[in-house]
């Protein structure tokens, strides 16, 4: 709330690439946003298509082209702008707890949100933050939460240590 206050403020008080009215200013930090928002769903749809490609391939050689063009997505998204990177993790957390929601079992949910946490573990750094808030969130669907928390099963990012005793402490 007050997070939204301040930026109101700011917005109305610095004019941001030149302009002096707030709802210049206001349309021109929403179109940011919205921008961000396009180029992060571009990103979620492009990692989908790449693993969808990859589990049709049959052939050992198709196998190989198609874990190069994950390589290079991968290595892409690592030169993104942090904002960028910040706007796709959190498209593609949201687009798996849907597909989570839709899920009954564990196994089920991790398969069909492998393009999803790719992305997510690719940018594990920015991701730590919003990873913990998915977990430590109890109305998050359990499947999920667990998701989350498995993304740091191999880290050793101090960040995630408190939050995760927390939530094994509190099951």
């Amino acid at each position: 709330m007050y997070k939204k206050i301040l930026l109101i403020f700011l917005l109305s008080t610095i004019p941001l690439k030149g302009y002096i009215s707030i709802s210049h200013n206001l349309i021109n930090a929403t179109e940011k946003k919205d921008t961000l928002n396009a180029q992060a769903e571009k990103y979620i749809k492009e990692s989908e298509k790449i693993f969808k490609d990859y589990y049709k391939s049959t052939t050992e050689k198709e196998v190989i082209q198609k874990q190069s063009l994950m390589k290079k997505f991968i290595e892409g998204l690592k030169i993104l702008t942090l904002p960028l990177q910040k706007a796709i993790i959190k498209m593609a957390l949201w687009k798996a707890k849907k597909i989570c929601e839709t899920t009954d079992d564990l196994e089920g949910a991790g398969f069909a949100t492998i393009p999803q946490f790719a992305i997510i573990s690719a940018l594990k750094g920015a991701a730590t933050p919003e990873l913990i808030k998915s977990f430590m969130d109890k109305s998050n669907d359990p499947e999920f939460r667990w998701l989350c928390m498995d993304m740091f099963s191999e880290t050793e990012d101090t960040m995630a240590v408190e939050p995760l005793i927390k939530v094994m402490m509190d099951s």
